[in-house]
């Protein structure tokens, strides 16, 4: 049989349910927000294993596009970049899951191609076309590499997977708005 409860008993019981749901209440919602604080700052840049990007983006001055709802941003123009000499046929939707190889000894140059192509590949690495001095992997063309020296003339050509870029940071912004098709 069902015990009976006095008034006094009842009311008793019900400023316990009470207390308890105030108190479940405010736990659930300190958990709700820290939870949300917790997550916006351990989400990353997209690289593995905590790295932090070694190529943030720089401000962009106006010269931007945009590729697969992502805005990609460039040192120059396309007008600026119209008499630079450009056989690449590569598709930057070739790099989409490969590893892209970079080989680079300029910073402005890797941090351009890796912001941009970089993040449409699975992963990005700097490498050697080859034999060289640096501590770095070496890779051929049948890797996909993208290959930058420093020239008196702006020349971008490929061999296989190996994009060769020559010339000054508007050969590089050629190469990327011919990889993203837009010239």
């Amino acid at each position: 049989m069902r015990r009976l409860k006095t008034k006094t008993q009842e009311k008793i019981d019900q400023k316990r349910k009470n207390r308890f749901i105030v108190g479940a209440s405010i736990f659930m919602l300190i958990l709700l927000v820290f939870s949300s604080v917790g997550f916006a700052f351990l989400s990353g840049s997209g690289f593995s294993g905590g790295e932090e990007d070694p190529y943030p983006t720089n401000e962009v001055t106006g010269n931007q596009i945009e590729f697969l709802d992502q805005t990609i941003g460039f040192t120059h123009s396309k007008f600026d970049v119209s008499d630079v000499e450009n056989e690449a046929y590569s598709s930057v939707l070739l790099y989409r899951g490969n590893t892209l190889y970079i080989d680079s000894e300029n910073e402005q140059a890797t941090g351009e191609i890796w912001n941009s192509v970089g993040r449409f590949a699975q992963r990005v690495q700097e490498a050697c076309l080859g034999q060289c001095e640096r501590d770095l992997p070496e890779k051929s063309c049948e890797d996909h590499i993208i290959i930058y020296r420093e020239s008196e003339e702006n020349r971008v050509y490929q061999n296989d997977n190996c994009v060769f870029i020559e010339g000054d940071l508007r050969a590089v912004d050629s190469f990327l708005y011919s990889a993203f098709g837009e010239i």
